[in-house]
Formats: structure tokens, C-alpha cells, sequence
């Protein structure tokens, strides 16, 4: 009889938690098991073990995980918000990519940098379908450890926006050295007079590719 009222206990907080696990996952928003920093797989261990006393313990107080569990969500949502607004403290905490090829040219450095060996860099191409680095305009080791690769028959200029939530980046201005005169009146005979009005704006070989801000009503 003990055993069975222990049983049931259990199944209640088993029964509880995973709703609740549910409810915290969505809170945190959507996005896919690879996509997932390494801030975020940080997170979910943190919680699958708050989680585990009231699981192994059924008659300690449920309290005991979901508080802490929804101090750290409310936590992970705050630097989520301040990470989207400032572009230095998301690279500190979620890592930002790095370019491991471009033009079929690898750069040592950076694997070097980020401990990726040839073997890993091999298997990742053929993965995509690619023979050789040869064949790749460019591929990026992007912060969650996944490889992004772009064939050489990509429009594509460079693999970085040059305008990205109404923020010009600099670096690839630099890296490019492009003539902001030219760019700038590109920008204005396409009706943009500010890069604020730009959510994402990418260089293309003979083109720019644009994606305007939506304008939302504030209530």
C-alpha cells in the first residue's frame, strides 16, 4: 500500500513537471536541438537537474524546483532581450561564428582558434555534399558548432550583412573595402535614407539584397 501511494505521488509530480518543462521551453522560445548555444544547453542541464529532486524525492515540496527553474528562465529571457540589443555581449555569451573557408581557401587560424581539425572539417563537407574545399565559396563554423557552407555558385559577395538591424557593420565595410559614397546612394535611389529602415541588408555580386523593417504600431 506504502509502495502504491509512492507510486502515485510520483506520477503526480512526473505528471506536473512535464507540463510545466513543457510550459518552460516554449517560454524560452523556439528553436531547434542543433541550433541551441551553448548558453541555452547550459541552461536546460541546470534545469533537468533542479528538476531531478522533486522527481527521485516525490514528497519534498514541488516548490523546490519550479521556483528555482522559473528564476532561471526569467533569468534567460532578461540576457536573451539584452543580447538582441547589444550585438558584443551576444558574441560574449553565445559565441559568434567564424569563416573557416573562403574562396576554397581554408584558413588555419581560425581552426587553430577554435580546436576544428581537418577530419571534422572533411566529414562536415561531405555531409553537404562537397568533395573538396575547392567547390566552396564559403563556409562558416557557425557559434552552435554547426557548419554552414556556400558553393561557388552562390550570389553572394560575403557571408555577413553589411547592414544588420539598422546597424551598419563596420567589419565587413573594412573587410570589403567598400566606398560608403557609392553604397550610400545605391541605398538612397532604392528609397532608404536611413539604416534603420534596413532589418538585413546582404551585398551580392551584382546586386544588394534588402529586407526592410516592418513597422509595428506602438499602443
Amino acid at each position: 500500500m506504502i509502495l502504491f501511494l509512492g507510486l502515485a505521488t510520483g506520477s503526480k509530480v512526473a505528471f506536473v513537471l512535464y507540463f510545466f518543462l513543457i510550459f518552460v521551453l516554449r517560454t524560452m522560445g523556439k528553436r531547434e536541438i542543433g541550433e541551441l548555444s551553448l548558453f541555452d544547453v547550459a541552461v536546460i542541464f541546470i534545469i533537468s537537474e533542479i528538476l531531478s529532486i522533486s522527481i527521485s524525492d516525490p514528497n519534498k515540496s514541488i516548490l523546490l524546483s519550479i521556483i528555482p527553474i522559473v528564476v532561471i528562465v526569467l533569468l534567460e529571457i532578461i540576457i536573451s532581450k539584452i543580447c538582441y540589443k547589444n550585438e558584443k555581449i551576444r558574441d560574449i555569451i553565445y559565441g559568434k561564428a567564424e569563416i573557416l573557408i573562403i574562396n576554397g581557401k581554408i584558413d588555419v587560424n581560425v581552426m587553430k582558434k577554435d580546436r576544428y581539425n581537418l577530419d571534422d572539417l572533411i566529414s562536415h563537407l561531405h555531409a553537404n555534399n562537397i568533395a573538396s574545399p575547392l567547390e566552396v565559396k564559403f563556409a562558416i563554423l557557425e557559434a552552435n558548432g554547426k557548419l554552414t557552407v556556400f558553393k561557388k555558385d552562390s550570389k553572394i559577395l560575403w557571408p555577413e550583412p553589411i547592414i544588420k538591424d539598422g546597424k551598419l557593420i563596420q567589419s565587413v565595410v573594412n573587410k570589403l573595402n567598400i566606398n560608403l559614397d557609392k553604397f550610400n546612394n545605391e541605398l538612397f535611389k532604392r528609397g532608404f535614407n536611413d539604416y534603420k529602415d534596413i532589418l538585413i541588408c546582404y551585398l551580392l555580386e551584382n546586386d544588394l539584397y534588402i529586407q526592410k523593417k516592418m513597422l509595428t504600431n506602438k499602443k
